[in-house]
């Protein structure tokens, strides 16, 4: 077993050798189990890099060891990345033996294009709409897209509004550092959410293979190299055995067959790593990879990455197979990033049209398609481990001035019989007409679907060529239609029971969002939009007439009308079975977030919904906050006097400048305080909404609206005023401990040594796991007591860790992360 300090060793031989893949490895030398390059080449340097490698391949083997060690993944991961570069010389000259370890075995894989006219291809050549082509013009276009010859005016337009906003944000940025606010909201300027809202900080694969039973003992041959055995300089692990029984390798491919389960990894915008089990190592699949910006000064990339292809050490992503592209635009095909992948040489399947792009940047592999076309990926064994679908989508291609339309555009269909079902990668696309978008539901069985949210601002312009983050909710559920619809056609008897049993493994993704911003763009809109259409099944229509935009309310009345077709003993679903179905089948990732690829159990926590979600002004949340906690220290915390309280600090002056709904306000200020029960206080707060006839949904008025439901909603559960008091505190104390844990995540210090970083890795895995919670100050003080008493190196706890000085120069008698660490726990007793 490998200590943290020999995996941080071996991570650093491995980068190395990475960098240096084309080099004889004969000129690599291996001393006190430190790779370092020479000038010169030496047999013996071959051979003890072939014994080297060939021991960390041995440490590989005995995984289940190592149980969840994240400096273990990132070894594993940098060990298998290295062993998939092509070429690769090192390994070519070792000779290394891997059948110990299929995990790390580069996968023989072939792809075969398979046509219409393919008797391979399953599907039936009747009722598929064709992309069009004119043969003249050399255009590709969707057979529902009216607009295609307005696209790049409709693109030039939204350039211009997303500098416009760009600018406005400037201005609301530099005035407001002087308490100005020119704007009421500066939407992408705002920036008010915590790291742990955007990102986690997980591996993209999780390599340890456990088993129930202990790996069957290996037995060790007679020693054959006495020399090496007894030499006191020996590698840092034992050599493998060359008598290995065969029975344990095999046992190593039963382990990982046993425990592969698919997944999904957000990387940011539509860019997914997907592992898909097989019968020897997970095939990996990455859609659309971009990493870094789209254009640095006019459209740059508001959030990081997560796993990068050429990062180092925990940075990395694991080696890639199969890259799929779903059009040429430049937020899904950046060269810079392309050409990390070229030394991995992955199967490309590219658009009909964009071979040559692809070709032109070193890859050897493609294999372009257009729609309904398939491709069958097969294994040395002439075994199909996935076959890959083309389909439709409704979107447009180009990367210069005078190649719109030149290539296609597609989304994908993942089909193996490893996964419960298929998987629907939309790619780009705005929402399909039926007559698209139902063969793909009708000829694949989709558990999982990968669905744009977004951009959802200038809908004018967006929505011939994307879909709104409601539309994504939309596709969701044409797919459980099509499932009831399947199930209606099986002639078995069907209740909501049944019903609710078969969609629960179905779940929808988004992707597109928070990445880029283009035009009147927040990077949380698609989180807003979601909530808003809960929000409508919950409160009716007059709700969603007032509140939704016309895209939105197009989308409730589409899901709506889908509803009704699907009835259980002659009963439709309802309002809040629809809303149900939305909190637990959408999917809302986070940047660096790796999930399953569907459902396989019950969540710990049941999703729900919270009027406070609906708020988008930032800056009017942070002051309704400020004035709630400051009543937390009087006497009297009764629900109708807090709102009361909240109305009357709308009529500062400040407020009462740039609002349009100050007047008559003292009214119902009156009105609130006579209010007793949660019923008439929210009756009110519709009343008031209502024949104030608020128009700027992001203004501090709709804020405080929607405020003002929320704390009725949170104080419904509790009985009396203390325990309510109680609750509220309990509630701001967990947003304080987030906020300081957020903080100190990102904290780097006065010097970056390597220590510092280590500790902000620390407070990075707490931050995510606090995100994970319910609000609950008990739950959070458990999880921060978990925490600091894991152990941050094999060998001291997390709490040792941070109260550890970074250098002698620095001396003092509390570090800073033990001063917050202090907080943390005064905050939770």
């Amino acid at each position: 077993m490998l200590t943290n300090a020999e995996l941080r060793q071996a991570i650093a031989n491995l980068n190395l050798l990475i960098n240096e893949v084309q080099s004889p490895a004969s000129y690599f030398r291996v001393e006190n189990h430190h790779v370092s390059k020479s000038l010169f080449s030496e047999e013996q340097s071959k051979i003890d890099l072939q014994i080297y490698l060939q021991s960390l391949i041995h440490a590989v083997t005995e995984a289940q060891v190592y149980d969840d060690n994240p400096l273990f993944t990132t070894f594993f991961i940098s060990l298998q990345y290295f062993f998939h570069l092509e070429p690769n010389t090192v390994v070519t000259d070792l000779g290394l033996d891997f059948s110990s370890c299929p995990a790390l075995v580069r996968t023989d894989l072939k792809v075969a294009k398979l046509p219409h006219s393919d008797p391979d291809n399953y599907l039936p050549t009747v009722d598929l709409p064709p992309i069009q082509y004119d043969t003249a013009t050399k255009r590709y276009t969707s057979p529902d897209d009216d607009r295609a010859h307005l696209h790049r005016e409709e693109a030039a337009r939204i350039f211009t509004a997303t500098q416009i906003e760009r600018f406005k944000a400037l201005l609301h940025a530099i005035f407001a550092k002087l308490g100005i606010y020119i704007f009421e909201t500066a939407r992408y300027e705002e920036h008010n959410y915590l790291e742990s809202d955007i990102y986690r900080q997980d591996s993209a694969i999780s390599p340890v293979f456990q088993t129930e039973q202990p790996a069957a003992e290996v037995i060790p041959p007679l020693p054959t190299e006495p020399d090496y055995l007894e030499d006191e300089e020996a590698p840092l692990l034992a050599p493998p055995q060359v008598g290995v029984q065969i029975d344990t390798a095999m046992q190593a491919i039963e382990r990982q067959k046993k425990e592969q389960v698919p997944t999904h990894y957000w990387i940011g915008h539509a860019s997914n790593f997907i592992t898909i089990p097989t019968d020897s190592s997970p095939l990996t699949v990455l859609t659309d990879p971009v990493e870094g910006d789209l254009a640095p000064l006019l459209y740059p990339r508001m959030t990081k990455a997560g796993k990068l292809i050429d990062g180092t050490f925990e940075d990395r992503l694991p080696k890639v197979d199969i890259v799929i592209i779903s059009h040429n635009h430049r937020d899904h095909v950046c060269e810079t990033t392309l050409k990390c992948l070229v030394k991995q040489q992955p199967k490309m399947i590219v658009p009909e049209g964009d071979e040559a792009l692809f070709l032109g940047l070193g890859f050897t592999n493609v294999v372009s398609v257009q729609w309904w076309e398939q491709v069958a990926i097969t294994n040395a064994q002439h075994q199909e481990v996935l076959r890959v679908t083309a389909v439709p989508a409704r979107h447009w291609s180009g990367r210069g001035i005078a190649d719109a339309h030149s290539s296609a555009f597609n989304g994908y269909v993942l089909s193996s019989e490893k996964l419960a079902g298929d998987v629907y990668f939309a790619g780009d696309t705005a929402l399909m007409d039926d007559s698209l978008s139902d063969p793909i539901f009708t000829h694949f069985n989709v558990v999982t679907s990968i669905q744009p949210g977004g951009p959802d601002e200038g809908r004018s312009d967006m929505e011939s060529t994307h879909q709104s983050s409601a539309d994504a909710i939309l596709m969701h559920f044409k797919i459980l239609a099509k499932r009831y619809q399947k199930l209606q056609q099986s002639g078995q008897p069907l209740t909501i029971e049944a019903f609710w049993q078969e969609i629960q493994n179905i779940k929808t993704i988004y992707n597109h969002t928070a990445t880029f911003k283009l035009g009147n763009l927040r990077l949380r809109d698609s989180f807003y939009s979601y909530h808003r259409v809960i929000a409508a099944f919950q409160q009716g229509a007059e709700w969603s007439t007032m509140h939704l935009p016309a895209h939105e309310q197009q989308v409730v009345a589409g899901i709506w009308e889908l509803a009704q077709t699907m009835t259980f003993e002659n009963k439709a679903l309802t309002n809040a079975q629809i809303a149900e179905i939305i909190l637990f089948g959408i999917v809302m990732p986070k940047i660096g977030q790796r999930q399953a690829l569907y459902f396989t159990e019950p969540s710990a926590f049941e999703p729900s919904f919270s009027y406070r979600s609906l708020i988008t002004n930032g800056r009017a949340l942070e002051e309704f906050d400020a004035l709630v906690r400051g009543n937390l220290s009087n006497g009297i915390f009764l629900p109708n006097m807090l709102i009361s309280d909240l109305l009357a600090a709308y009529l500062d002056p400040w407020h009462a400048q740039f609002s349009r709904t100050h007047q008559g306000i003292q009214a119902y200020i009156n009105d609130l305080g006579t209010c007793h029960n949660a019923d008439d206080m929210l009756a009110k707060l519709d009343s008031m909404e209502s024949e104030l006839n608020i128009q700027n949904q992001q203004g501090h008025m709709q804020s405080l609206i929607h405020y003002a439901k929320w704390i009725v909603q949170f104080s419904n559960p509790f009985q009396d005023e203390q325990s309510l008091l109680a609750g509220f505190r309990g509630f701001f104390t967990c947003q304080s401990i987030r906020k300081l844990v957020d903080q100190e995540s990102q904290h780097t210090g006065k010097i970056g040594l390597p220590s510092r970083a280590e500790k902000q890795r620390a407070f990075q895995t707490l931050s995510t796991q606090l995100a994970e919670l319910p609000t609950n100050v008990t739950t959070y003080g458990e999880t921060i007591a978990n925490w600091l008493s894991s152990k941050a190196d094999g060998l001291q706890s997390i709490k040792t860790m941070l109260q550890t000085n970074r250098s002698s120069f620095f001396m003092q008698s509390k570090t800073h992360s033990a001063e917050v660490v202090e907080q943390l726990e005064a905050l939770t007793h």
